[in-house]
């Protein structure tokens, strides 16, 4: 596959459950976003990363690929071979693929080439994965790499370009092509790489341009085409991570809305009297990234984060299960049925919470039981903590 929207772009791997699930992506994103599927066949077969863990493991890695045609980045889907685990997507890798700017599949393989090289070869970590599938549980990218959690494998552009132009125009008038702007990527301070960097700290040492506090370009052959990286750090009592948000520019979110309100989950997130915001489109196909639209051509330093960001330093258990849903009526995304054909409408109803008149007074206790390494990162954040003195109670004269 030939390609000429750009001529640096990144490759964006996420790791799948089951190469139907990566399949059913590719499709949804096809027909969602217009990406268009990269034909990897058998190109990719016994290569490094498909030996990382033969003979002793005969097991290799299956890609599935698609391509965004205007901003030039691909997403790369990868799953061991024969597994078949309901998970979600998960972020492994950014990478650089300039070295082949002219054919995706190439730059499919050499991001396999890339993990091949941080993948973790040795045999307890082989019987360790034998055994994860074999009970169905599903393989996070720590189990396959030595990166701290959450960390997904980062590989930068090492010169930039078109750091010479400037950066994405604020007044440039929308593009009705709908391509990919931005990619929002969650992240924590606590977690570094080998050289004792953050996520954070490894962009802001790269080669590229900053357009806005907090945003960092991808090199393009058109400043306009650039693709924002954006991290996202957490916050000290959050639980998770929020998942990785795959931000396209569209000229009208209110066409958009009309076009997809039939076979998905819709909502709006950053909305007031002066901005637009953003539509999120919420589909099963899609589970662990949040896809979104943006309408607006102005960078901005503030993200507007989902709801999901709100409950991640919340105790799942102590949730009702209608805490998600916007609204009475609002459909929740597990009770909807979604088809890939128009011609079948999306069913709804409320759900019920099952601890509905169940509570007592030891709800809350249980569910700190079951988590309990919250007791310990609390006490040794307390360790470094500022305490504010409070004033001192003095009785009136």
């Amino acid at each position: 596959m030939k390609l000429t929207a750009t001529t640096l772009r990144p490759v964006v791997t996420l790791l799948s459950g089951s190469r139907g699930a990566s399949q059913s992506a590719v499709v949804t994103l096809e027909r969602f976003f217009n990406m268009e599927e990269i034909k990897l066949s058998s190109a990719t077969n016994n290569d490094a990363l498909d030996n990382a863990y033969k003979p002793f493991l005969r097991k290799g890695f299956e890609s599935v690929g698609c391509l965004d045609k205007e901003s030039g980045t691909i997403l790369h889907f990868l799953t061991l071979n024969d597994s078949r685990v309901e998970t979600d997507l998960i972020l492994l890798a950014i990478t650089d693929s300039s070295q082949n700017d002219d054919d995706a599949v190439k730059c499919v393989q050499e991001t396999r080439n890339e993990i091949a090289q941080h993948i973790d070869k040795s045999w307890k970590n082989s019987v360790k994965l034998l055994a994860m599938q074999s009970i169905g549980s599903s393989i996070s990218p720590q189990d396959l790499t030595s990166l701290d959690n959450g960390l997904p494998l980062l590989v930068l552009p090492a010169n930039n370009e078109s750091e010479s132009s400037a950066c994405i125009s604020e007044t440039k008038a929308v593009s009705s092509l709908v391509k990919l702007r931005e990619i929002a990527i969650p992240c924590n301070f606590e977690s570094t790489y080998a050289d004792g960097s953050s996520l954070m700290q490894k962009l802001s040492q790269s080669n590229l341009s900053r357009p806005k506090t907090g945003l960092y370009q991808w090199p393009a052959s058109s400043p306009a085409d650039g693709v924002i990286l954006r991290p996202l750090p957490s916050a000290n009592a959050d639980w998770t991570l929020t998942y990785p948000s795959f931000i396209f520019q569209c000229e009208s979110l209110q066409a958009k809305n009309d076009a997809l309100k039939k076979d998905a989950l819709l909502t709006k997130v950053g909305r007031n009297s002066t901005v637009p915001g953003q539509l999120m489109i919420h589909h099963p196909d899609l589970q662990g990234i949040e896809m979104r639209y943006c309408e607006t051509n102005e960078l901005s330093s503030s993200f507007a984060e989902a709801q999901e960001s709100l409950m991640a330093g919340s105790l799942d258990d102590l949730q009702n299960a209608n805490v998600m849903v916007e609204g009475g009526n609002t459909r929740s995304l597990n009770d909807v049925e979604i088809t890939v054909s128009n011609s079948k409408a999306i069913t709804s109803k409320k759900k019920v919470d099952v601890m509905n008149g169940l509570g007592d007074c030891w709800v809350e206790f249980r569910a700190n039981i079951k988590r309990p390494q919250g007791f310990f990162d609390k006490k040794a954040r307390t360790k470094t903590m500022n305490r504010i003195a409070k004033a001192p109670d003095l009785p009136y004269e």
